[in-house]
């Protein structure tokens, strides 16, 4: 317990310390350069995300309810590591399907940062530790009042125990700690917790024939305004 308290000491101290140069940059960047404006207010809010997330005990802050399309909020969580991905696939990006009967616009009624930093997370996740193995595809989808975007990978996947522990805090599976690549384990763990903030949900599942996918899942036609009030923070007991 000891350890964990100086853990998460250590990475709000870091979230804090990111503030300064990223005020910074929000004031050096010249109003006609718009995609770095979005960048650091983009940043900005995602470093605030994580203070929040890592204020054990305290009160986080509710989520924001704004109208978006969930297609536009993974093209622009995508364009940041769309490089990366298409210099593995001879310049071929991320397959995109369309299920159950949904088509662009697909409106959610969410937080469109929080949201971004999920699908940040599993693509980022997927470009470090199952991209090198195949492809990715994402799939939209529809289910009742909720709408769902899945991201398949043909990785290694996980053992049914790792899939149930994958949302711990801190928890890395022995398959990521081989590659040898960092990560402090909180990006799947908070994630999660903002996709239940925003009252849908994140999921992981085996993908067929190898590989897993990861599911997040949101309300649609939600009620404008703040998403319920504010949440108390308690640690997970695993």
């Amino acid at each position: 317990r000891k350890f964990s308290k100086e853990r998460d000491d250590f990475l709000a101290a870091t979230a804090h310390d990111l503030m300064t140069p990223l005020v910074g940059m929000r004031y050096a960047v010249g109003p006609e350069d718009t995609d770095a404006k979005w960048l650091t207010e983009r940043m900005i809010r995602i470093v605030e995300n994580l203070k929040d997330f890592l204020k054990l005990g305290g009160k986080r802050r509710a989520p924001r309810a704004e109208a978006f399309d969930l297609v536009e909020a993974y093209e622009k969580a995508y364009a940041v590591l769309r490089d990366d991905y298409r210099d593995l696939f001879d310049g071929e990006d991320i397959a995109l399907e369309f299920a159950g009967g949904v088509r662009r616009p697909i409106p959610v009624m969410a937080d469109e940062t929080m949201t971004v930093q999920i699908i940040w997370n599993l693509l980022g996740n997927d470009l470090k530790y199952a991209a090198p193995f195949g492809r990715v595809k994402v799939r939209f989808t529809a289910a009742g009042g909720n709408v769902r975007l899945e991201v398949a990978d043909e990785g290694q996947g996980m053992t049914p125990r790792q899939m149930s522990r994958a949302f711990d805090r801190y928890y890395r599976a022995s398959t990521v700690l081989e590659t040898g690549k960092g990560g402090f384990g909180i990006g799947l763990c908070s994630a999660r917790e903002f996709a239940r903030l925003m009252k849908g949900d994140l999921t992981v599942g085996r993908n067929v024939p190898r590989g897993c996918i990861f599911t997040l899942t949101l309300p649609r036609g939600a009620q404008s305004g703040e998403i319920g009030q504010l949440v108390s923070s308690k640690e997970e007991t695993q």
